[in-house]
């Protein structure tokens, strides 16, 4: 009993780990493509005064 609750923690911790990555690695691609976005506004801007 003890040893199937340990495998139970174990594989929990790794889809804990696994889902936090993922999360990390969504978020860092939606700000990447929010300041690519912001980058590109700010050049059109930019050309509007030239």
């Amino acid at each position: 009993m003890m040893h199937i609750k340990r495998i139970f923690i174990y594989d929990f911790l790794i889809d804990n780990f696994r889902n936090k990555n993922l999360k990390a690695i969504f978020l860092f691609n939606n700000l990447f493509e929010y300041n690519m976005q912001n980058m590109n506004n700010l050049s059109i801007n930019i050309g509007k005064y030239e």
